[in-house]
């Protein structure tokens, strides 16, 4: 299982360490690794990439089992999370499971991004919720939402066979979609 938790990091606080490692720690994996973004084209503008890497390499020190991605830091803006998990996707194969993890404000504006209804088309989709931010509102993030099956269960050990998945992650639930395997 490949974990990836993207995320501008800017800066990184101990909010996205304890996700990444309660995200680890709950799906029983070895490593979980960072993705700083690059310059989103829907973000204003952010602090310097090579500060943002130093300061995250600096948080990681105390966290061996995490762990950083540069490749978007070091392609050409805009960067899009859909063609880094097409990326990974090629590099990594179909059959291994690679989990994208996102915070539950990135969900919020998910309509937004380039090709976001095939981001489970390539990975596993967890996002973690967190207190003060909506839920989508979108209408047409809800209906994608819709066609992901919602099913609830608590803390899974593996990856779960339902494509949507509730479960405890330390004081923050935990939404996780199922990847769909597109078919021919």
């Amino acid at each position: 299982m490949h974990i990836l938790f993207g995320g501008s990091f800017d800066p990184v606080h101990n909010g996205h360490l304890a996700s990444a490692e309660a995200v680890r720690q709950l799906l029983q994996a070895s490593c979980v690794t960072l993705l700083p973004t690059a310059r989103s084209p829907l973000k204003p503008e952010v602090t310097a990439n090579h500060h943002r890497l130093a300061m995250l390499r600096a948080a990681l020190m105390d966290y061996p089992a995490l762990a950083i991605d540069e490749r978007e830091l070091r392609r050409p803006p805009p960067s899009y999370t859909v063609d880094t998990l097409r990326e990974l996707r090629l590099e990594l194969g179909s059959e291994l499971p690679l989990v994208w993890v996102i915070g539950a404000d990135t969900l919020c504006g998910l309509a937004q991004w380039k090709d976001w209804q095939a981001l489970t088309q390539l990975a596993h989709l967890l996002v973690i919720e967190r207190p003060g931010y909506c839920t989508p509102s979108t209408t047409a993030v809800d209906a994608w939402l819709r066609t992901q099956t919602p099913r609830r269960k608590q803390r899974s050990a593996t990856m779960p066979s339902q494509r949507f998945v509730a479960a405890d992650c330390i004081t923050a639930a935990t939404v996780f979609f199922h990847r769909n395997t597109p078919t021919t």
